[in-house]
């Protein structure tokens, strides 16, 4: 979607999907530091659902919610300074991954499966900002083996989460227009 304006119908589609967001962060399980929450799943549902663009907004309005201080991120917790704790390089890296969707789809216009693999790729600059900056937040020195590490326990998580969005979005595109 190339629109340079959100129709009240796209507005309407973007603050259902933040809610959604805003919902799902706060399903969680604790995780060195960081809790696994389904919120990636409601973003990764929102993108594949909505499409680039419109998902893209969805995250942004989320992202804003929060920022502003409503209690939208994981724990009900929320404000600016959200960014500077120990989740924060997760947080930005929610808007790079929906923005690099959005890029990459709008260029190869992908069908099906292809939307899996543009959002795996999608996520990788979270991962790298997200665990990089969880680790020194801890004041931990970052080795290849903490990425490793730390890419299965957040990545075999969200590779079931893709899986669900994608079954889920195939289910919802017929009455998401």
């Amino acid at each position: 979607m190339s629109k340079s304006k959100l129709s009240v119908r796209d507005m309407c589609y973007s603050a259902i999907f933040a809610a959604l967001m805003a919902v799902c962060a706060q399903i969680q399980i604790p995780a060195f530091g960081v809790p696994i929450t389904l919120q990636t799943f409601a973003i990764f549902l929102a993108l594949l659902t909505l499409g680039g663009f419109r998902g893209t907004v969805s995250v942004a309005l989320y992202l804003l919610l929060g920022i502003l201080g409503l209690p939208v991120f994981s724990g009900f917790r929320g404000g600016a300074h959200m960014l500077l704790l120990e989740s924060g390089g997760f947080l930005i890296g929610f808007m790079l991954t929906s923005l690099l969707y959005w890029a990459i789809s709008a260029e190869f216009q992908p069908k099906n499966a292809g939307k899996l693999l543009i959002l795996a790729l999608s996520m990788l600059p979270c991962y790298g900002l997200g665990i990089f900056w969880m680790f020194r937040f801890f004041s931990r020195t970052v080795t290849a083996w903490d990425y490793g590490y730390s890419l299965l326990i957040f990545g075999i998580p969200d590779a079931v989460k893709f899986f669900l969005a994608y079954l889920i979005s195939n289910r919802l595109h017929r009455f998401v227009k």
